[in-house]
């Protein structure tokens, strides 16, 4: 502990498959974020985000994702779901986010 689970929850995908050029597609991921106190759910949480969200000074993401035939192109925090103290006793912290990732497929 801490760590950080990636859950992929899929996401609307319009025309042909996003393997062909030119196709979108908005692709959701759930970032759970799991430490023994609030405290390390938080600070895993926070480099989640900045590890989605941050930009460099140029204004290109400071983390590219580098995905073979698809341009990420935009990101966004969709859900912020904050922490979880539910299960404190028994060790467990949580701390829940939802990205949005605009994809647009690339030959």
């Amino acid at each position: 502990m801490p760590y950080t689970v990636l859950y992929p929850l899929g996401g609307p995908v319009s025309g042909a498959p996003l393997a062909d050029a030119s196709e979108d597609a908005e692709l959701i991921f759930q970032l759970t974020s799991v430490g023994g106190r609030s405290d390390q759910a938080e600070w895993m949480a926070d480099r989640g985000r900045r590890a989605v969200l941050e930009r460099a000074p140029s204004g290109a993401w400071r983390y590219p994702l580098e995905i073979p035939g698809v341009d990420v192109w935009g990101r966004e925090l969709d859900a912020d779901d904050g922490t979880d103290t539910t299960a404190s006793a028994q060790g467990v912290v949580t701390n829940s986010q939802r990205y949005w990732l605009s994809a647009t497929g690339k030959s």
